[in-house]
């Protein structure tokens, strides 16, 4: 997961500034857990990690 988020930030999908906050937050295992099942399901996990990038704005850090 890591690796997709680097390349969302190489792409312009993520700013410098929310990759950051990712990797500051504790919520990686939950999101690889989310992101396995996705896959288990039949979905692509890292078009679900871009969609859940995408459709919706980032709320302001400590918010």
């Amino acid at each position: 997961m890591s690796r997709w988020l680097d390349e969302l930030l190489d792409d312009g999908t993520l700013t410098i500034g929310q990759r950051q906050r990712l990797a500051a937050e504790d919520a990686g295992p939950t999101l690889n857990r989310v992101l396995r099942r996705a896959e288990l399901a039949g979905h692509d996990p890292r078009q679900v990690l871009t969609d859940a990038i995408t459709s919706r704005p980032w709320p302001e850090p400590g918010n």
